[in-house]
Order: C-alpha cells, then sequence, then structure tokens
C-alpha cells in the first residue's frame, strides 16, 4: 500500500514539474508577443494606441470603405489610447484624420458637440452609407467617455476630427469637370501630396498634437509605385506616383510616421511556421514575417490581420423616403451642369439609376424626372411596403436567374450574396428563400427611414423595425446592430 502511494506520490510530483517547466518556457512566448521586437503583435488595437505615445504619425488601412469592421478597430485603438491616458500626468491631444473632406469633418465635430446629426445627414445626404452614421454615433460616445475621464483629472484630454482632403461632397466641381484621363492623372499626381501638404501644415502648427489616421488601404503603401486604378488611358509611367507615406515621412522621418495595413483571412495564407500561433486571432507583423508567395505589400510597415469580413454594406442613395428621393434630384439637377465631366456622368447615371429604383419608373434624363417630380405626389415610402413593390422585385429576381445579376441587386439593400448552387431549383429558392430576402430588404430600407425619413415614415419604419426584430429600440443604429449581429453573427 506504501509502496502504491509513494509511485503515485512520485508521479505526481512528476507531472508538476513537467508543468512548471512547460509553463515556464510558454510564458516568456505569451510576453514576446507583446515586446517592441516582436515577431508579432495579438493585441493589435492597444499596441497601436500605444504607437500614438512614440510616432508622430500612426496611420490605420481599412480593408474596405464603410466597412463595421475596420471602424470597430479604429473605436477599439481610441479606448485604448484613452486607457493609456490614465497613467499620463499631463494634458493629451489627439487628432483623429479621416479620408475625407474638411466641410464633413466640422459637420462630424458640430454633431459630436450637439448631439443633433440632422445638419450633417442634409449637407450631404445621399452620400454615405448607414455604417457611417453609425461610425460617427459611436465617435459620439467615446467623446463623451473622455469628457467624463477629464472630470476628474488636472490634466485634461483632448480629441478632434480633421480631414484634409481636396474633393469631396462639398467642393466637388472642379472634379466633375475632369475627363477620365484628366481624373486618373490627378489621382495619381496630386491627391495624395496635396493631402499630404494639408497634414502637414497642420501637425507643424500643433507641435504637441497626436495624430490618428483612418484611410484607405491603398494610400499606406510607401514607395514610387503603379497607382492604375483600372483603366486603359494612361502609359505606364504616367501611372507612376506616390500616396501619403512617401510624403508624411519626407517631412517628419521614416521612424516618426508608421503604417499598420489591414488584410482579413489571412489564416490560410500564414506559411511561417512561427505565425501558426497566431491563426484565429487578430495580430500585427511586418509583411516579411508572412512568406507569402508573390506578396505585394512589402513597401509597407506593418500588416494587420483581422478576422471582420466584409458586410454588405446600406446606401443611403437606396433608401425609399421621400427626403432621399428629394435629396437625389436635387444632386441629380446639380450634376447635369458639369456633363460630360467624367465624374459629373459617374455620379449623375448612379443617381438616375436610384431614382428609377426608387419610383419604379424608368427616367432617361433629369429634365423627365422634374417634369414628373413637379406634377407627382409619389409616395416613396408607401411603394416600399406594397405588395407592388415585392411583386416587381419578384419579378426582377426570377427574370435574373443569375447570381451576379440578382446580388447585383441585393447589395443595394445591403443584403449578402447569394451563391448560385441555391439558384439550381430556382422555384423552390423562390418560394422558401425569397420571401425571406424580401422580408430583409424592407427591414434594412426602413432602418434608413427611421433614421433620416419625414416624420410620418418614421412611425411606419418603427413599427416594421419592431415587428421584424421583435426590439423597440429608439436609437436606428441599434436596429442595425441587431441585423449585423443576426445576419453576419458579429458582436459589434
Amino acid at each position: 500500500m506504501f509502496k502504491n502511494k509513494s509511485h503515485v506520490c512520485c508521479r505526481l510530483f512528476t507531472l508538476l514539474i513537467f508543468n512548471l517547466f512547460f509553463l515556464i518556457l510558454l510564458i516568456p512566448c505569451s510576453l514576446k508577443c507583446q515586446e517592441d521586437d516582436s515577431l508579432y503583435y495579438t493585441n493589435p488595437d492597444y499596441h497601436i494606441a500605444k504607437e500614438l505615445f512614440t510616432r508622430r504619425i500612426v496611420m490605420l488601412g481599412d480593408y474596405g470603405h464603410s466597412q463595421p469592421g475596420p471602424y470597430h478597430h479604429v473605436l477599439n485603438t481610441l479606448d485604448n489610447w484613452l486607457k493609456i491616458c490614465a497613467t499620463k500626468n499631463k494634458d493629451v491631444h489627439l487628432t483623429l484624420i479621416l479620408e475625407t473632406e474638411k466641410e464633413k469633418t466640422d459637420e462630424i465635430n458640430k454633431y459630436i458637440m450637439t448631439d443633433d446629426m440632422s445638419t450633417l445627414i442634409d449637407k450631404f445626404a445621399p452620400g454615405f452609407f448607414l455604417e457611417d452614421l453609425e461610425f460617427y454615433t459611436q465617435l459620439r460616445n467615446f467623446s463623451r467617455r473622455l469628457d467624463s475621464v477629464n472630470n476628474s483629472r488636472t490634466n485634461k484630454l483632448f480629441f478632434n476630427i480633421k480631414g484634409f482632403e481636396e474633393v469631396g461632397n462639398i467642393n466637388f466641381e472642379k472634379q466633375a469637370l475632369r475627363s477620365r484621363r484628366e481624373s486618373e492623372l490627378w489621382f495619381v499626381n496630386e491627391r495624395d501630396s496635396t493631402t499630404a501638404m494639408g497634414i502637414i501644415n497642420y501637425i507643424n502648427s500643433k507641435h504637441d498634437e497626436q495624430i490618428l489616421m483612418f484611410y484607405g488601404t491603398a494610400h499606406l503603401h510607401n514607395g514610387y509605385l503603379n497607382k492604375n486604378l483600372g483603366f486603359d488611358d494612361l502609359t505606364e509611367k504616367e501611372c507612376m506616383g506616390y500616396y501619403l507615406p512617401y510624403y508624411l515621412k519626407k517631412e517628419f522621418g521614416n521612424e516618426k510616421v508608421i503604417t499598420y495595413f489591414t488584410l482579413t483571412d489571412l489564416d490560410d495564407y500564414i506559411y511561417n511556421p512561427a505565425l501558426k500561433i497566431v491563426r484565429g486571432q487578430d495580430f500585427i507583423t511586418d509583411p516579411i514575417n508572412l512568406n507569402l508567395p508573390d506578396f505585394q505589400y512589402n513597401n509597407l510597415d506593418y500588416v494587420m490581420g483581422c478576422h471582420g469580413n466584409y458586410v454588405v454594406t446600406i446606401d443611403a442613395i437606396n433608401i425609399f423616403s421621400g427626403y432621399i428621393l428629394k435629396k437625389i434630384i436635387e444632386n441629380l439637377n446639380i450634376y447635369s451642369h458639369w456633363l460630360p465631366g467624367y465624374k459629373a456622368t459617374t455620379f449623375y447615371n448612379r443617381h438616375l439609376n436610384a431614382i428609377n429604383l426608387l419610383t419604379g419608373n424608368k427616367f432617361l434624363d433629369n429634365n423627365k424626372v422634374n417634369d414628373w417630380f413637379n406634377r407627382s405626389s409619389f409616395d416613396v415610402s408607401n411603394r416600399l411596403y406594397s405588395n407592388q413593390f415585392t411583386d416587381s422585385l419578384q419579378k426582377l429576381f426570377s427574370d435574373k436567374q443569375k447570381s451576379y445579376l440578382i446580388n447585383n441587386i441585393l447589395s443595394k439593400f445591403g443584403i449578402s450574396a447569394i451563391d448560385q448552387r441555391q439558384l439550381q431549383n430556382f422555384e423552390k429558392w423562390k418560394v422558401e428563400n425569397l420571401p425571406k430576402i424580401l422580408r430583409q430588404i424592407i427591414f434594412t430600407n426602413s432602418i434608413g427611414i427611421f433614421w433620416f425619413g419625414y416624420p410620418d415614415e418614421k412611425i411606419k419604419a418603427k413599427e416594421y423595425l419592431k415587428q421584424f426584430s421583435g426590439e423597440d429600440f429608439q436609437e436606428p443604429e441599434k436596429y442595425l446592430q441587431w441585423y449585423r449581429m443576426k445576419y453576419y453573427g458579429f458582436e459589434y
């Protein structure tokens, strides 16, 4: 009996020693991934926030404009910055630079101060996605948390939003009048250099400012690169130019400007054995560590691997509200003055197609639209909830019966793409799946109507939102988050 006891104790002791040895090996490894010279960092939002205190400019890329995943990382970075500030016994100033014009960020800042989004919406409708408005509400929530922290601080924290793009919704005429070739040459030679100059002048006038830039990933490339937009108007030599980091690093020094280029779905492309441990996590690494065949991004400082997939964003231009229809027609008439400019034509056709979608009519130009609109009492919101609308969509889907054609329609309403295999038995799909999709279309549209429709439209939209979701939210963005959780599984 004693012999067995001794044997058990010996085994337990051996097991304990083994576990302690394993932990000793594991702890340095887990700590290593957060050190400044690490192969990778597994808490990217904290790491980026920390860099704000050592760099002049920190640039974070999106992996798609208006995507909630990149917005989520920006907000997490801001929250981590706020936590780090708790350890700093001094005033701290942070500016978030967005890829937009000054006029828009001025309105965002006003909204954050007043909690009234109506002016912001009115100035830029229909040129935004619902996810953009949600992001602005979250920036306001962050600003409120900062104000609360300031109440208990002697040294204060300051947060500001800026935009330095030359062209946007407001100052569009110069771009609208250009030909496609002129637009491409402007993009290659002027856009980033002009934006960089605005940023440089701002930073040099604000010597103690921390800068977090949130931009499309293309603008994070450094070096002399081909900036072709996918057309054949320019020669290869004419396509060569620089993006933002070149100008910013030239002004402030290579080490003072750092870029984080975001990529999704990297798990299956991690060939470096040392990085296998980060599969299934968000992480940061130097692009050379990925060992990716034919990897085109070695001119970047860091790559951030994200597990937030793309969602189909909800475009305000396709919201069935009389308010949106009115704003579309106003813009259509403005663009008509700048035809045949390439950008003016692009936007003119986009707005004309949106009017045709919302009304069910086929207008050929803005004059026809104006004649109809001035003598019509058409209720676009009622059309959304009518059997006529669902019948017309059913017929449209029946006529197309190809996934890429159907997905083109679904994308206008923020609905996920379907696979061609789902349509192998189209009649079955039409009976079993299409009615659910049609209700989903009305739901996503109702979120926009509830957000910025006319008062009577909002009442009907809210009724549908409650009926569909079973939730009685007072904030439109809550329905957007509910929808994202239900159909994409994202908690943010």
